[in-house]
């Protein structure tokens, strides 16, 4: 009414003025919508015995501040995680006896924030134990944090940013560093540092010999193939249109800045180091095995390329490369099977050209082949029966639209301009309804389907 900041509305049937918070209050956070207003309004739910919520933005995290200093800042954290969303949920809790407040009676959050760099708020317990001074170390790797990022005992893996893939690292990083099976399992109950320090301390040396018997010791080996493999096999030999199994990207070069010869023997050079690029799909009585091309694939530079033939032609897993590497006057294209390759492995490829083309640091050498890798662990029979049972029955589920067994990958690209009205709706969609881009296009595809 007065643009003050302050949001609410007028009750016309009242004729009182509802205030809903301030407008400054409603930030975007790592890729997330928040209201710092509604947040502290879950927390002081979520946590009863506070008799006050504070929360605010500290750069790239968020930072929640109650009343009293009696509160047990674990079981507050506990019960915060089970109140929001994990990217929403505050990074470091802060417990005092009083909050400080403007002259005109409100927080005074500029000053609470202030507070938070003071070495005399004591909001986290210490890391004490060598096994949390190594999880330390190992979460700071895998989830890339600064050192001024503060990591305790009671400091939440999800919180500080990690997610279901960042769990899978952690697990075989943590077995490698403690030679010893510390599970996925192990990493998902056990979010706080100070008891997946204590799991793992826990852990008995029958659990070590199992793991290095188990694992250890049954490598893939030289004409093995993964269970995930074999699977990708059987469907392109059932020939459902195996364009759709292609990973594929193009990228347009400035001719004035890439030298093309230069990038083109740096592919060659990362193609040469990794085995795995020349792989190929054959049966042996019966069972799936992999050999290889007796030279490394190389990339081919053309005058033109034709893009959409070079992302949509087929692999022949028995006789070709499973990646092409194509480099034209003004684009490169990367295509890779999906047999072998996916985001993270494009990841480290492109990671590598970088490194290989500039020549700013040696690259480093292989140290673990793909045939060392090991697919083979035992599954728990408690997880084993759990799926069994939550799966059971489910044919006979009503479903939205008729289901069919797939007949086929093959179809047809078709490429159709948004218009701009249209774009700003989706904008709005995903910003109110937390979605990504990603997510909102499966839904209008389904939807046009």
């Amino acid at each position: 009414m007065y643009k003050t900041g302050d949001r609410g509305y007028w009750n016309l049937y009242s004729g009182e003025i509802h205030c809903l918070g301030r407008t400054d209050r409603q930030i975007k956070l790592r890729g997330f919508r928040l209201d710092l207003d509604d947040l502290e309004i879950r927390v002081a739910r979520a946590v009863p015995e506070s008799e006050a919520v504070a929360i605010f933005r500290k750069g790239d995290y968020l930072i929640a501040v109650l009343q009293p200093s009696s509160l047990d800042v674990p079981s507050v954290r506990s019960k915060i995680s089970r109140a929001l969303p994990s990217y929403a949920a505050p990074r470091r809790i802060i417990v005092l006896d009083g909050f400080p407040l403007t002259p005109a009676g409100k927080l005074d959050y500029k000053a609470l924030d202030a507070m938070e760099d003071t070495p005399t708020l004591k909001s986290m317990v210490p890391v004490l134990s060598r096994t949390e001074k190594v999880l330390t170390q190992a979460w700071r790797q895998i989830l890339h944090l600064d050192s001024e990022i503060d990591i305790s005992a009671e400091s939440d893996f999800i919180t500080l940013g990690g997610h279901s893939v960042l769990q899978l690292r952690l697990a075989n990083h943590l077995s490698t560093i403690f030679k010893r099976s510390v599970s996925v399992k192990t990493v998902i109950v056990n979010s706080a540092l100070q008891n997946l320090a204590k799991a793992i301390d826990n852990s008995t040396e029958a659990e070590d010999m199992d793991f290095r018997s188990s694992i250890y010791e049954r490598p893939l080996g030289g004409n093995g193939v993964s269970p995930i493999e074999q699977d990708w096999f059987w469907k392109y030999k059932a020939g459902l249109g195996t364009s759709a199994f292609n990973v594929s990207c193009v990228y347009a070069l400035d001719p004035a800045v890439v030298d093309r010869k230069r990038l083109g023997r740096a592919w060659n050079k990362i193609m040469a180091r990794h085995k795995v690029l020349r792989s190929r799909y054959t049966l042996c009585g019966g069972m799936v095995r992999r050999t290889y091309g007796a030279v490394p694939p190389r990339a081919r530079r053309v005058k033109r390329a034709k893009i959409r033939n070079i992302i949509n032609a087929e692999f022949d897993l028995e006789s070709e490369d499973p990646i092409r590497i194509i480099i034209s006057s003004r684009y490169m294209v990367v295509c890779v099977s999906h047999i072998i390759c996916d985001l993270t492995t494009l990841r480290a490829l492109f990671k590598e050209l970088v490194t290989t083309y500039t020549e700013t640091l040696p690259i480093a050498s292989v140290t673990r082949s793909y045939e060392d890798t090991c697919w083979d662990g035992p599954i728990d029979a408690s997880i084993t029966a759990f799926w069994k049972s939550y799966l059971s029955g489910i044919y006979g589920l009503a479903k939205p639209f008729p289901q069919h067994l797939r007949q086929s990958y093959a179809g047809a690209s078709y490429v159709s301009k948004f218009l701009l009205s249209s774009i700003t709706a989706i904008q709005y969609v995903a910003d109110k309804y937390n979605l990504t881009y990603h997510q909102i296009a499966l839904a209008l595809i389904s939807l046009a389907l």
